[in-house]
């Protein structure tokens, strides 16, 4: 009879470790129940729970909420390129393409950089095999259709953004000092003519029609602090105490 081979000689499956990475653009995305980054995250747990036979295991996951994919500085991508250089990553899982990056300058560099430390990307919606040139053809083509939507979208919004504002409507932000809102209803703004209680500027002090020494005085009288009252300067002096208490000569 052949004899059964023990535990320690049977051939174990090898382990992948996984790390996860999720990124969403703007900050309107951020939040809630289950916001972007946790539904891309969950989706890429189901894909290495499907290859948990093939070793594949989560050690880390990283997110960059509100960041642009137009650069590779982030933080979560620093992190995550750490990991990879010290050999604790073998596989980034992200659920598009689009989500680690959507720049074709940096995407080169940054595809050299898995290769070698022997690291590669996959995604559960996307083909990312890297292997034939066919293949390397594919991946710069998504890469290149990804930069352009990022450009196309922010010349759009920029265009948007700048016909309002030359119209003197405004287009977001804080409000500069000194302007006031002519409607509620309407986003426009006008500079107030007359100077703010909490503005005392040299500018002020040059336009305003009033003699310079009556503006100072105004100005000194609006800032002056309250009177202080000190005990000490009630007291008498000892002059006074020592006169008081001297004996008076009366002429009999």
């Amino acid at each position: 009879m052949p004899a059964i081979p023990s535990n320690s000689s049977r051939p174990r499956a090898c382990t992948v470790p996984v790390a996860i990475y999720s990124r969403v653009s703007t900050a309107n995305q951020v939040g809630g129940r289950f916001d972007s980054c946790e539904s891309q995250a969950a989706v890429c747990r189901d894909f290495i729970a499907q290859h948990a036979h093939d070793g594949w295991f989560e050690i880390a996951c990283f997110s960059a909420s509100a960041y642009s994919g137009g650069s590779m500085n982030r933080p979560g991508v620093r992190a995550l390129m750490r990991q990879i250089e010290a050999g604790e990553i073998k596989i980034v899982l992200i659920f598009k393409f689009e989500r680690v990056l959507r720049s074709t300058d940096e995407w080169g560099p940054f595809r050299s950089f898995l290769q070698q430390h022997g690291c590669r990307l996959v995604s559960p919606t996307e083909d990312l095999s890297d292997e034939t040139p066919s293949d390397r053809l594919k991946n710069n083509l998504m890469m290149s259709v990804a930069e352009y939507e990022r450009l196309n979208t922010a010349e759009k919004i920029r265009i948007k953004l700048n016909e309002p504002a030359k119209r003197g409507f405004w287009t977001g932000g804080k409000f500069r000092l000194a302007t006031s809102t002519t409607k509620p209803s309407k986003a426009s703004a006008r500079i107030r003519p007359k100077r703010p209680p909490c503005v005392a500027s040299s500018e002020w002090l040059q336009t305003s029609p009033r003699s310079p020494r009556s503006r100072t005085s105004s100005m000194t009288k609006a800032s002056a602090p309250a009177p202080v009252f000190s005990i000490a300067a009630a007291a008498p002096s000892r002059t006074s105490v020592k006169n008081a208490s001297a004996p008076t000569s009366c002429a009999g």
